[in-house]
């Protein structure tokens, strides 16, 4: 079967839910079905020939992995469907920094995991060595990172960081599934749990114990790294179940997300923090 992204309409001028779903109906599964369609699309003559160029400019963008024209094109709760085919070149973000609000705070540390392997980037370490390190995915995922996350990355490193690359932002997809609060309560729903000490843990906690990562604790650091590294990997199995879930509510005649990893997460963030 395609991915949900090839089976997707809705980002076309004129297609809403209910035509999108229509075309499904009329045997019009894909971009290639569209195309070989033409005498019998359900539209009509006007906006049939917007919604043709649109599917032919994603195929285009596809071939050209351009996953920024998909994300930008779906709006915020609907580019999980992006994901499936940029599950390769994609990354899980999310930062911390020594207050929380914007502006007068700065960034303590980034954690980044691309599917396989994470690594955290310290501030007064080797944070200098984000922008490259980020220059090689084609999508980015987060949590509130339209909000929080991107603003102070571009602040820190400019507007240009990651400007050439599509965003996941899991707020707005989980919202719009019914999951609303944070990150955190939200897991909580789904009965996901975290280990140890850090399963309390909160933003303010991540600004204290940076301050006394400062102050010259090496356990306040280990702490922090492992806090940052449970919201970064448990964004991929929240961004899978959103697009499952999404697939079986809409009907998409389309691919479930990619299977579940592995990996285990706890021997990923121990095998991070044992290298501070």
């Amino acid at each position: 079967m395609p991915s949900a992204l090839q089976c997707s309409f809705i980002h076309a001028p004129g297609v809403g839910p209910a035509t999108e779903a229509a075309l499904w109906r009329g045997g019009i599964a894909t971009w290639r079905d569209f195309a070989l369609a033409a005498p019998r699309l359900p539209l009509g003559p006007r906006k049939t020939p917007r919604v043709a160029a649109a599917v032919e400019e994603s195929r285009r963008a596809l071939e050209a992995a351009d996953a920024c024209h998909f994300t930008d094109a779906l709006g915020s709760a609907e580019a999980w469907r992006a994901w499936p085919d940029f599950s390769e070149d994609c990354c899980f973000l999310d930062i911390e920094t020594t207050g929380m609000f914007y502006g007068g705070s700065r960034i303590t540390l980034v954690g980044v995991y691309d599917g396989a392997r994470a690594r955290v980037f310290i501030a007064g370490r080797d944070l200098d060595e984000l922008p490259e390190a980020l220059s090689r995915f084609k999508l980015v995922v987060t949590f509130n990172g339209a909000r929080f996350d991107l603003p102070f990355l571009r602040s820190e490193f400019g507007p240009r960081l990651l400007a050439r690359s599509g965003h996941v932002d899991l707020r707005y997809v989980l919202r719009a599934l019914g999951y609303k609060g944070g990150l955190k309560a939200i897991e909580r729903t789904l009965g996901m749990s975290r280990p140890g000490e850090v399963a309390s843990f909160d933003g303010w906690d991540a600004v204290r114990l940076w301050h006394e990562h400062k102050a010259g604790s090496k356990e306040a650091l280990k702490l922090l790294v492992e806090y940052n590294l449970e919201d970064v990997l448990n964004l991929e199995p929240l961004l899978r179940l959103a697009v499952n879930e999404n697939i079986r509510r809409l009907g998409m005649p389309a691919d479930a997300a990619p299977s579940e990893s592995a990996l285990d997460a706890s021997e990923i963030i121990a095998g991070v923090v044992k290298g501070l």
